[in-house]
């Protein structure tokens, strides 16, 4: 697994770079604000993303528990993807470090990611 750092988005903008994911899949190191995690398959079949929660149940105010859902992208050849994670809902699928583990099916080959913050 790969660290990807995201880059924090300031009001002068930013210059974001693309890295190649890691075949057993990507940590995002998460430090605060509005996750965006992009991805762009460069491979000729599809690849599927995806981001499992750590707790299956969240409590949420007015509704009680629900399910926390496991985010998952079918990526087909050459297709963009995009996971956007308030910080209410990144919580729920942080690891013990505080990070976002991302998982890759189907190979991770030409698969590039990329992340930011909005705070």
């Amino acid at each position: 697994m790969a660290n990807i750092t995201p880059t924090a988005i300031n009001n002068a903008g930013n210059e974001l770079a693309w890295a190649a994911s890691a075949p057993a899949g990507d940590v995002i190191i998460y430090r605060g604000g509005t996750l965006v995690v992009e991805f762009q398959n460069g491979h000729s079949s599809s690849i599927t993303v995806s981001a499992a929660p750590t707790r299956t149940t969240a409590q949420v105010e007015g509704v009680g528990k629900v399910d926390v859902p496991t985010r998952s992208l079918v990526l087909a050849a050459g297709e963009p993807g995009i996971f956007v994670f308030t910080p209410d809902e990144i919580s729920a699928y942080r690891n013990a470090a505080g990070n976002l583990p991302i998982a890759y099916a189907s190979g991770n080959a030409a698969l590039t990611v990329r992340a930011f913050t909005i705070n």
